[in-house]
């Protein structure tokens, strides 16, 4: 399912300041876009560090990512951690490095083809695998944070 265009990104960075402001109490000091102005995901700049804002279209769809980042961090993976979730915007930890996205269409072109070769083919039986499988997580005591990217989820990487 192809990401709709964000039809006014300076409006969209200006809401997502705002919502860090009234759920975290910071005031921005730039909005930036790390992967491309037409997503639903930016990088709001504090004077002290930043954090990743992402408002998504459909509400189950931001539920569900909040929910199994939270589930996963709290499980000791390294994932980022969930800052807030109003059912609107959701705010995380930003951690700097490769984005996913980036090494889907990078120059490295058979861990492309590898990644994508086990992504579904539709995105229900997805999410519904990925939701099935946290719940496997939740029964969990400890992850290891140094485990391969992938392996709580049964994705090979």
């Amino acid at each position: 399912m192809a990401t709709r265009r964000i039809r006014d990104p300076e409006a969209f960075g200006r809401e997502a300041a705002d919502a860090c402001q009234r759920l975290l109490g910071r005031d921005a000091v730039e909005v930036d876009w790390p992967a491309s102005r037409s997503r639903r995901s930016v990088r709001v700049n504090f004077a002290d560090g930043a954090v990743i804002a992402t408002r998504r279209r459909r509400r189950e769809r931001s539920e569900l990512e909040a929910y199994v980042l939270k589930t996963l961090h709290d499980h000791g993976a390294s994932v980022p951690a969930v800052l807030a979730y109003d059912g609107h915007w959701l705010l995380q930890e930003f951690i700097d490095g490769t984005r996913l996205p980036h090494l889907l269409v990078g120059d490295d072109r058979e861990l492309s083809r590898t990644m994508l070769s086990r992504g579904p083919e539709a995105p229900a039986p997805h999410l519904a695998a990925a939701e099935q499988r946290v719940k496997i997580l939740e029964g969990a005591t400890t992850l290891d944070p140094n485990a391969p990217r992938g392996t709580y989820l049964n994705l090979k990487v």
